[in-house]
């Protein structure tokens, strides 16, 4: 969903993702090889880029809840 989420709202293709090695993001290394997507992960214990991707998200997350709001949907 969030895949067709950048192509559609943004335009844009998604050329990389960066995640941290946790359990429920391994089966994700299949679908991203399949479409070309650049799976990078975060190093442990660097605080400094979970603390990053943690804003980028939850930017992401505000954002779709402002479309929402602004579109009268649940």
């Amino acid at each position: 969903m969030f895949k067709t989420f950048v192509k559609t709202q943004i335009n844009n293709k998604l050329k990389s993702i960066k995640i941290d090695k946790a359990k429920e993001f391994l089966s994700l290394s299949s679908f991203l090889k399949k479409y070309g997507i650049r799976h990078r992960l975060t190093y442990p214990y660097m605080h400094e880029q979970n603390d990053s991707i943690e804003r980028n998200h939850q930017h992401i997350l505000d954002t779709g809840l402002v479309l929402l709001a602004h579109a009268s949907l649940p």
